[in-house]
């Protein structure tokens, strides 16, 4: 559990930027998550350093050729 209660600005961006290439490298995979919200992005460190993307029970794959 976080116990922050404010992050930086330079924070909140490192911790963006790891969720978006947590959704590429599933996306590449042929995988779409389709609930992404706050209560699915957990933290496993109280400084933004690990971030989880959990429930993927809506999940689904999709054809990337198209």
């Amino acid at each position: 559990m976080i116990s922050k209660t404010s992050f930086t600005e330079e924070e909140i961006l490192k911790g963006m930027y790891k969720i978006m290439d947590a959704l590429s490298y599933i996306h590449s995979k042929g995988i779409i998550h389709r609930d992404i919200k706050p209560e699915n992005i957990l933290f496993r460190r109280p400084n933004l350093d690990d971030i989880l993307i959990s429930d993927f029970g809506l999940a689904d794959y999709y054809n990337q050729d198209g």
